[in-house]
């Protein structure tokens, strides 16, 4: 993933002043507040600090600006202190805000050419990208992976055995302890035999498996305590393939880049697992998150079969005279999971929710993400010690103030709800 230092930002901006000059001169226009630069695939606007030449003066103040150095291994920040700095461009390729070359902005990134947005639409367009999410490389497009797969029956079959066959027992079991009377007796054991399954049946069945985890209407509290288990205590994959994948990555040796402070993950989800690790560039602890092997697809054939199932069942609600698009559903489900696959959109969303909601309410905190040590499968972030809302023993050892944190979380829920509609997945 290609990465600009502070330097070359710097020099971006010079540039940038030196081209709105120059298009001022012919008639059009630059916001003269935005660097444009490119992160991948991904467009992010640096700066936000005031005009081109307000941030060129205070580069004679001060030896670095924060928004600057936030994911650079380069130099250490003060996570206490750190203000984020990565800003969305607008995607739209006829209403663009031009980078210093000249070259539209868009998900694309296709180089065209066009022409620099002016400063009356500055604001509408920071309004129209409030609630902006990014877009994964990779898309969920099921007609593709309809045609792809159906020519190979051997997968579909296949899976279908490995998923039908772990539920129909455990359905099985359920069904002799309701008939015999044994039904809540033996709930947390089913409930622990319905974990394992769904644990070991991949991402998709997982991330399926967390929302049931948070459906009190679905579900007895036996089982929801245990689905709990699946957030962050799903089985490990060996750290050798862990590292071989951030070595394929980053191109790099994994030894020359991290040291590991603990030698397994500390903890596992759905589509990674995460090791606690220290950059030996600049000493900083880091949450190094990588993602299982050959999770897109595992992803893809998953939701093939699912959908599949759902397409059957859709005739059958039919036959009962229900509307229920369980294809729909499955459609939306593949779409969420595939943004949750790619790394590189799950930095750039940390970097748009921290501007949105960490520099205006003053408790709320972002990690900071090393966007050069980032890709669709490696998510190198700063380490946080925490622990959850629900912690009793750990509020009062902190002496937190429960109604604070409480009070915290609604506004920024409200905010993310009402305002911005930008969330926290």
């Amino acid at each position: 993933m290609a990465q600009v230092s502070p330097s070359q930002r710097l020099d971006m901006m010079e540039e940038a002043q030196k081209s709105s000059q120059s298009t001022a001169t012919n008639g059009s226009f630059m916001n003269d507040d935005t660097t444009v630069v490119k992160m991948g695939s991904y467009s992010m606007r640096f700066g936000g600090y005031g005009s081109l030449e307000e941030e060129l003066e205070q580069r004679g103040k001060n030896e670095m600006r924060m928004a600057d150095t936030f994911d650079s291994v380069d130099n250490l920040v003060d996570s206490k202190s750190l203000l984020p700095g990565g800003r969305w461009v607008n995607t739209n390729g006829s209403n663009g805000v031009a980078a210093a070359n000249g070259d539209v902005i868009g998900s694309s990134l296709s180089g065209k050419k066009g022409v620099a947005a002016s400063k009356s639409s500055s604001s509408s367009e920071m309004e129209q990208l409030s609630g902006q999410v990014a877009e994964p490389l990779v898309r969920y497009d099921p007609v593709a992976a309809e045609k792809l797969l159906f020519n190979q029956p051997t997968k579909w079959l296949v899976r279908n055995v490995q998923i039908a066959f772990p539920f129909g027992f455990w359905v099985a079991g359920v069904v002799f302890d309701t008939v015999f009377g044994l039904e809540k007796p033996n709930r947390t054991k089913r409930a622990k035999q319905l974990n394992s399954i769904i644990a070991s049946l991949g991402p998709a069945i997982i991330k399926a498996g967390q929302a049931l985890a948070s459906r009190p209407d679905l579900l007895p509290s036996e089982y929801l305590e245990e689905l709990q288990e699946l957030q962050d205590n799903v089985p490990t994959f060996s750290n050798e393939i862990a590292f071989r994948i951030v070595e394929e990555e980053l191109n790099q040796k994994f030894g020359d880049v991290f040291e590991l402070v603990e030698p397994e993950p500390i903890a596992a989800a759905s589509i990674g697992q995460v090791y606690k690790v220290v950059l030996k560039k600049n000493g900083q602890t880091i949450a190094l998150k990588i993602q299982r092997p050959n999770t897109e697809e595992i992803v893809a054939l998953d939701l093939y079969v699912l959908r599949w199932w759902g397409g059957f069942y859709n005739e059958i609600f039919k036959l009962l005279g229900r509307d229920i698009n369980l294809q729909g559903v499955m459609d939306d489900f593949g779409t969420l999971l595939y943004a949750e696959i790619d790394y590189v959109a799950e930095a750039a969303n940390a970097r748009r929710f921290s501007e949105l909601y960490a520099q205006e309410m003053a408790d709320v905190f972002v990690p900071k993400v090393y966007s050069e040590l980032t890709t669709r499968k490696v998510l190198t972030m700063e380490w946080v010690d925490g622990f959850r809302l629900t912690d009793r023993e750990s509020l009062e050892a902190y002496n937190l103030d429960r109604e604070k944190l409480v009070n915290t979380l609604v506004q920024c829920s409200l905010r993310q709800i009402m305002e911005n509609g930008l969330f926290q997945r």
